[in-house]
């Protein structure tokens, strides 16, 4: 690394490790880690809800209502993505949509 240049990103990562094993900062290094895949869980999520609105299109009904549906393999991606989110519908929510829906 030249003094004048900043680290590149094998460099930070070395420069980091150092410095947690010299002081004790491994728990906020694992809570940056856990916010990481917790972000990246998210953006999992956003990219599932963007892929699903793309899919929804307008139609009438047989009782001439207008409707809007989306595809069913967008859906479960949607689905699966807010589960492994952590944001998945509880027992209660999903008694209560099937009330709903049935």
């Amino acid at each position: 690394m030249a003094e004048d240049s900043l680290p590149t990103a094998e460099e930070f990562a070395l420069l980091r490790e150092a410095y947690a094993e010299t002081y004790p900062v491994r728990p906020l290094l694992n809570a940056i880690a856990a916010k990481d895949a917790e972000i990246e869980q998210l953006r999992a999520v956003a990219a599932a809800a963007r892929r699903l609105v793309e899919t929804a299109h307008d139609s009438i009904n047989h009782d001439g209502r207008d409707t809007t549906t989306v595809d069913e393999p967008a859906l479960t991606a949607l689905e699966s993505a807010l589960e492994a989110a952590g944001y998945g519908m509880t027992d209660e929510e999903a008694a209560e949509l099937e009330k709903s829906d049935g």
